[in-house]
């Protein structure tokens, strides 16, 4: 049976849902509101805010009076906080999803350069939010997914542009979208990662690292996480000419790229104002949070 398309176009002016404030992206805090999109470790003290793109590490350690000098013993204690929190946020990193087949301990293992650039950024930051509180001192540790220093810049490295043609066609030149929002609620197996791919049955790509923009993909990635049609509504990428699309499946070893029907992707690629417009990062996938690992 022929799939039958799930575009649905919104034609958006202004806020949609305005109880939800757009161009909050990214957070200036380490704070996570209630609709954002988390992936747990809890083993490493650690959560991945996606929709804020940022790793955040928290711990406490006991205050200890083993010196006499209280200036010494509150210095002494801030850094075992802070050595505790480099531990779990190297190996909490190491966890993070590259692109569908690989995670950053592949590259840990096997790319000296890649090793080094990640730990020099990770040694590079300050405990952010510490506090004593009872007995205790705790804080955290912020490590950015994008920007100059954040984990991607160690992948967004010597990628080869990909300009995609295939689906364009000269007979619908008024039917353009600005935004792709792509709704993957329903696979509970889905995956964010660091490189994700949109690519059509037959496995052709159609958007990724490839496609966007070099300095739109270093700021944010290849696309936004949000965990409900009301955020990706009244995200800052939204435009005006929306297409809603439910994809085929997610695929790949971790199941992080995500395939659509073919005749969306004819649709949705078959103008170049279209491609213009998601070379600019204007996709947003709707995936629910709280993945624990």
């Amino acid at each position: 049976m022929k799939h039958l398309s799930w575009i649905i176009i919104f034609l958006a002016t202004g806020n949609i849902y305005p109880q939800f404030r757009p161009g909050t992206f990214p957070e200036t805090n380490a704070e996570q509101k209630p609709t954002d999109v988390i992936e747990s470790y809890p083993d490493y003290n650690s959560y991945i805010n996606w929709s804020t793109g940022k790793i955040i590490t928290e711990y406490a350690v006991p205050i200890t009076y083993d010196d006499q000098n209280i200036g010494r013993n509150v210095a002494n204690v801030t850094q075992k906080l802070k050595d505790e929190l480099l531990v779990f946020a190297a190996r909490a990193i190491t966890q993070i999803k590259v692109s569908s087949l690989f995670i950053v301990n592949n590259y840990f293992t096997r790319d000296e350069s890649v090793r080094s650039q990640l730990l020099s950024l990770l040694y590079g930051l300050e405990v952010e939010n510490s506090m004593i509180e009872k007995s205790t001192i705790k804080g955290s540790l912020v490590f950015p997914l994008y920007g100059e220093k954040g984990i991607s810049s160690s992948f967004y490295k010597n990628i080869k542009p990909e300009i995609i043609t295939n689906f364009l066609k000269k007979d619908k030149l008024n039917r353009y979208y600005d935004t792709l929002i792509i709704d993957m609620v329903m696979f509970k197996n889905f995956n964010m990662s660091l490189m994700p791919k949109i690519i059509n049955q037959r496995g052709q790509l159609v958007h990724g690292v490839e496609t966007v923009d070099p300095k739109i993909l270093q700021k944010q990635g290849p696309v936004h996480y949000v965990s409900s049609i009301t955020e990706a509504l009244n995200h800052q990428a939204r435009g005006k000419r929306i297409a809603y699309v439910l994809p085929a499946e997610p695929s790949g070893t971790f199941n992080s790229d995500i395939v659509l029907f073919d005749s969306d992707i004819e649709e949705l690629f078959s103008q170049q104002r279209s491609i213009d417009n998601f070379k600019q990062g204007r996709v947003i996938v709707i995936h629910s949070s709280d993945s624990k690992k």
